[in-house]
């Protein structure tokens, strides 16, 4: 029998915002993830993109970056597909504008565990 190298159930959620955003008097990026950790999430990447841009958001694109002023911003958080969720609702009123989006994903974990909250 096959050991399951991957944790099932698992998912990503994905916030693509910008850097100018803010929440609570602080970047809205590095709000989300405080609220991802005192929420007690799994883990939380902040990702500050080089260029991009979305329909009422313009951001500059790559070869202006000495004009970039505001630069797209993606914080990625992986946690069970249910916890991914109840997370998207205790934040969803203070999300000032972007995109999210939630994908299904295994994971394989390498390091020391901590013990995490059931």
């Amino acid at each position: 029998m096959t050991q399951n190298l991957f944790t099932p159930g698992m998912a990503i959620l994905r916030i693509y915002t910008a850097e100018k955003d803010h929440c609570e008097g602080i970047p809205f990026y590095e709000w989300l993830a405080g609220k991802a950790c005192s929420s007690g999430m799994a883990g939380a990447t902040v990702i500050k993109g080089v260029g991009g841009y979305c329909l009422g958001n313009p951001v500059l694109a790559p070869q202006y970056h000495h004009f970039q002023i505001n630069q797209p911003v993606i914080v990625e958080i992986i946690d069970k597909e249910t916890d991914i969720e109840r997370f998207i609702q205790e934040i969803d009123h203070t999300v000032p504008r972007g995109l999210m989006t939630i994908q299904p994903v295994r994971i394989r974990y390498y390091g020391h565990k901590k013990e995490r909250r059931s």
